[in-house]
């Protein structure tokens, strides 16, 4: 969610190039559906870990909601939709904004390793099969996972809280951005070197 914070900045001045005839009393309106729409983008993938079986249906946790090539061709048709009907922006708008935070997510899980009980890192619907991991930032355990989100998420809010006059500036997207930058790299730098070789270990017993 707070990378899906930051898209749903990225995504939000996407749209003011989109949209040029657009008044600044548009773009206000506009704005915090774009906003909630990315934190859900971000969230949503994972909806998924549940992994069960519900009403016949089997839930797998990185392959039930995880569709990169998915969210990725939806996005693309959304923006053109938006090119073409602009007067749509309210809705078309946030929902580009979700899909563009539900990819984000998707791509940066390949980066993490194989989890397991599964084959592969991600699963590929268009392509049928898992995509391995790369084993760049492992996934921390859950205590460390809620830590750092909410030390990110808690920076986030810290960088826009001072300047709501300026919400469609720089700040917009700068601040939040910076600070989660600068929370992610120790979180992966810790994930790395303490993280990942207690995970390998574990997988070799």
């Amino acid at each position: 969610m707070a990378a899906g914070f930051v898209i749903s900045g990225i995504s939000f001045r996407f749209l003011i190039q989109l949209l040029p005839s657009y008044t600044r009393p548009d773009l206000l309106l506009l704005f915090p559906y774009v906003l909630v729409a990315g934190l859900l983008g971000g969230l949503f993938p994972d909806l998924d870990r549940i992994d069960r079986e519900i009403i016949g249906f089997r839930i797998v946790h990185r392959r039930t909601l995880h569709y990169i090539m998915g969210y990725a061709c939806a996005g693309v048709i959304v923006a053109v939709l938006l090119i073409v009907y602009p007067d749509q922006a309210l809705i078309l708008g946030p929902l580009f904004a979700f899909l563009l935070s539900a990819w984000v997510h998707t791509v940066m899980d390949v980066f993490d390793g194989r989890q397991r009980g599964r084959p592969g890192a991600v699963y590929e619907h268009i392509m049928r099969r898992w995509i391995s991991g790369k084993e760049v930032i492992p996934f921390a355990s859950t205590k460390e996972w809620i830590l750092y989100s909410a030390t990110a998420m808690g920076f986030i809010v810290f960088a826009i809280y001072p300047y709501p006059i300026t919400l469609l500036g720089s700040d917009l997207l700068t601040l939040p951005a910076v600070f989660y930058v600068l929370t992610w790299i120790p979180a992966a730098i810790y994930e790395l070197k303490y993280v990942a070789p207690k995970r390998r270990a574990r997988e070799r017993v």
